[in-house]
């Protein structure tokens, strides 16, 4: 229980930021392009889809890239929530995380 609050880690949801797709700790152009090297590249598709998954719509796809895109330069909407801090994810869905190191 390495935060203290009572519940083994283990037991616990792994927590990360949306749309940190590098694992980073930032979000930036890097982000949509790691995004886009796991879909067309067979780039590594990292340990946390969730944090990839920046719309929350369960599965990673190039609008997560170009969503990530025009919030970065176009002024567009935030990745889902969690994005601004590190946290657990709000939905059910097939994304998945294993770890995503700056929240570990």
């Amino acid at each position: 229980d390495r935060d203290g609050n009572g519940i083994p880690d283990e037991c616990e949801p792994p927590r990360f930021r949306r749309g940190d797709a590098n694992g980073d700790a930032d979000h930036d152009v890097s982000d949509a392009l790691a995004i886009l090297l796991a879909l067309f590249r067979g780039g590594p598709p990292g340990s946390c889809a969730d944090a990839m998954d920046a719309d929350d719509d369960g599965q990673v796809t190039i609008g997560d890239a170009v969503g990530l895109l025009a919030y970065l330069f176009l002024r567009g909407l935030p990745p889902a929530p969690p994005f601004a801090a590190c946290g657990t994810d709000p939905t059910e869905d097939a994304a998945a995380c294993e770890r995503h190191g700056p929240c570990e």
